[in-house]
Parts: C-alpha cells; structure tokens; sequence
C-alpha cells in the first residue's frame, strides 16, 4: 500500500468486535495511542518520515464492529514502542484498557496478548489483603506470593533486624518482632 513519499503505508490491521454483557453492542469506540518511544520521535523503519501524531490518542469508531489499519511497532522506530488500546462504550467511556506490540500483519484484539508488565504478573492480580495469624504474634499466612508487608497501614522493609519481616516459604510472613492485640498485619500478594 503506498504510503507518504511513496513509501510503504501502515501494515497491522486490528480489528475489535465489540459486545456489550447484554449481547451485541450497537457501538463502541477504540482509543488507540503509540507509547514506549521517550525523547525520541518515532518514525518510519528505513524510510525518512516520522508520526506527527505519535503520543496523542486516535479514536476509531463508532461500531459494533471496528477496523483500523495502522503501523505495526515492527514497522516503527524506536523498537521500544507498543500501543495503549482502550475499548470505550458507546458514551466514549474507557471501560478498558492494556498496553499491546503490535507485529505482523494484523489480528483480532481479543485474541492479542497484553504486555505483561516488569514485575511479571498483571497489575490486577496484585490484592492488598489480610494475613492470617494469631495476635499478639510473629508468624502470618498471606493467601498468595507475597510482594510487601504492612504492619498497621505502615509498608515494612523485608530483613532481618528492627522493624522488618522474613519469609517462611512463598506465603508465610516472619515479623522480626511481636504484635499486640489491635495490630493489623496486611500483604500485597499475587492472586
């Protein structure tokens, strides 16, 4: 396809085929932003043109079901670049949104695969809730891998001395001192 200067034009096709929980939807919108690319402008690979838009959010739509051609981020520079797609109602309410590298030709976006973040798990598997055990006491029970430890609100470092915790295990909590009765011992965990 040709594209400004006669180069090659966008190469991923994304298509969207939204419903609503009642069936199918009479319209929705995708909002479709280019990240990941810093103090760089993103151009084109191996061709002298840059996005003028890069960073400022495309709406497409309405439909129940929505196509968009745009250029893959195997087809951008900077190869840090990836997509924040949102799916919005029909009112242009984000209802959802991840972040997706788009390569290849084009795809179904509910068949694509989020980029998982750094720490290697969604965000929304991350829960802050109670730890089980006895107060006053040392030793608690988080209901999955634990990621930090508060002690009455408060996030308490992971060591060996003073104010501070260890593991026993994925899930069990160690404190490097006693509760009282009152205290509150919660976890950031992955569920």
């Amino acid at each position: 396809m040709p594209g400004i200067g006669g180069g090659l034009g966008p190469g991923f096709t994304l298509t969207a085929n939204l419903h609503s929980v009642l069936g199918p939807a009479n319209a929705g919108y995708l909002e479709i932003t280019l990240c990941g690319f810093g103090p760089l402008l993103p151009s084109i690979n191996g061709q002298n043109e840059m996005l003028s838009d890069a960073g400022i959010p495309q709406v497409v739509g309405p439909g129940p079901t929505i196509t968009a051609t745009i250029w893959g981020n195997d087809q951008i520079v900077p190869a840090s670049t990836f997509y924040c797609i949102a799916v919005m109602d029909d009112k242009k309410n984000i209802v959802q949104a991840a972040n997706y590298r788009l390569a290849g030709s084009g795809n179904n976006l509910a068949q694509l695969v989020p980029i998982l973040p750094p720490y290697g798990f969604p965000i929304g598997d991350l829960t802050y809730i109670q730890c089980t055990g006895t107060v006053p006491g040392n030793t608690y029970q988080a209901p999955g891998p634990i990621i930090a430890v508060t002690y009455n609100g408060m996030v308490i470092p992971e060591g060996t001395s003073g104010l501070s915790w260890s593991r026993a295990g994925n899930n069990q909590i160690v404190l490097n001192f006693m509760t009282q009765p009152g205290d509150l011992i919660y976890a950031f965990v992955i569920l």
